[in-house]
């Protein structure tokens, strides 16, 4: 019974050392029949950290074969690389690279510049392969590092002593206390601006309720507005029409001789007036009553002038205002025309009085007399003289100097 059972056991052991047996056959097999011809390449590397044997070699990201030997020398290390019948193009360089955060290494040969167009039937393994083109078997390539794991650390632990020289942190803390000043003032202005936001908004409210006002205002009044510009308009060219109607009237009577006749006319109303003022002081005196008479017939004829002045002026213009001033003129000389008359009643009353005397008052001399008749200008045919003194050989009083009469004022 225990040798049947030792018999099968050998059986079975035979069997799985068979199995494996056939298992490293298939896989030799399956590395050199059926995946083609291999060949070798020797890489020459300044450093190759992780770098061991079996370690992938990929080109273009996919595994093509794996390191075979490792070799260290103090010139560097020499790596041999197993690769499958793959042709590799001679400008790709092998780097040794990590990957993942274990830092797997592998060697990868990258592809620095654009793969011209190969000629065909090239093989790596032939015996005319030619190195310039493609990686052919036994070539020896000048392979390179590239960044590792171990080089971020010390990257890393170098930017942390200049941080720590440079005093960053300390600044850093220093620029976030400023920052944090900054946000307080920030909030701060951020409060005062929604107060003046607040206010400004306010006042805009303000602004649009008095423009609506005044927008309702003119929509109201907008016919009213209409009409009063309306107005205006029409009488600004009434105004233009009466100014140019004024233009030929104020150059007539420029070149007219009307200022003229005024001048003497305000004169001789100087004149008698000043005559007037002295006959009180000389009423008891018959020869200066005899004067008086001829003044009064001089103011009369000088009242019957400014009546013909005044009708030519009526007929030179139309203005009304004008003629409001001539009218205030003549009733100012109808009052000096009473006056006159009262005084005449009263010459004639003295002189009925001197007649009842029993002599009669001696002549006086003209030269004692003053000169009270007025020089009326001449250029009037229709012009009524004054009556001249008895005594015709009394030369007449001079003339005063004309003073310039002044227009008018329009308003």
């Amino acid at each position: 019974m225990r040798s049947r059972v030792m018999q099968e056991s050998v059986v079975g052991l035979l069997f799985l050392i068979g199995l494996g047996v056939l298992g490293l056959a298939l896989i030799w097999l399956r590395g050199n029949l059926f995946a083609g011809q291999t060949y070798e390449v020797t890489i020459t590397l300044a450093d190759a950290p992780g770098l061991v044997v079996g370690t992938p070699v990929r080109y273009r990201g996919v595994r093509v074969g794996s390191i075979s030997d490792v070799q260290v020398g103090p010139m560097g290390i020499i790596a041999k690389a197993k690769l499958r019948d793959v042709i590799i193009p001679r400008d790709a360089i092998p780097e040794v690279r990590q990957s993942g955060f274990v830092g797997s290494s592998f060697l990868d040969f990258r592809q620095v510049v654009a793969v011209a167009d190969l000629p065909e039937n090239l093989s790596p393994v032939s015996a005319d392969c030619d190195p310039t083109i493609i990686i052919c078997n036994g070539q020896k390539i000048q392979g390179r590092t590239g960044k590792s794991l171990d080089d971020l650390i010390t990257a890393a632990n170098a930017i942390a002593d200049s941080l720590d020289q440079s005093q960053l942190i300390e600044n850093t803390n220093s620029a976030i206390t400023k920052v944090a000043t900054a946000a307080e003032n920030v909030n701060r202005l951020s409060a005062d601006a929604r107060v003046q936001l607040r206010e400004f908004s306010t006042a805009a409210r303000s602004v649009t309720q008095a423009a609506n006002q005044v927008t309702s205002l003119v929509e109201v009044n907008k016919g009213t507005l209409t009409t009063t510009l309306n107005t205006l308009s029409a009488s600004g060219q009434e105004l233009k029409l009466v100014l140019g109607n004024l233009s030929p009237f104020l150059n007539r009577l420029e070149k007219s001789t009307v200022l003229a006749d005024l001048e003497a006319l305000l004169k001789n109303g100087s004149q008698a007036a000043a005559n007037l003022n002295t006959i009180s002081g000389t009423l008891s005196n018959p020869a200066v009553m005899f004067s008086l008479a001829q003044t009064l017939d001089a103011a009369r004829a000088t009242f019957i002038n400014t009546q013909k002045i005044t009708n030519d002026l009526v007929k030179l213009s139309g203005d009304q205002e004008l003629q409001e001033d001539l009218r205030r003129l003549i009733r100012g000389l109808s009052r000096l025309f009473s006056s006159s008359l009262e005084l005449e009643q009263q010459l004639l009353a003295l002189t009925q009085q001197s007649q009842l005397s029993a002599t009669p008052p001696a002549p006086v001399s003209r030269t004692n007399q003053p000169a009270l008749a007025p020089n009326t200008p001449s250029s009037d045919p229709e012009t009524v003289a004054p009556n001249q003194p008895v005594n015709a050989t009394a030369p007449p009083p001079p003339t005063p100097e004309p003073t310039p009469l002044l227009a008018p004022n329009p308003s």
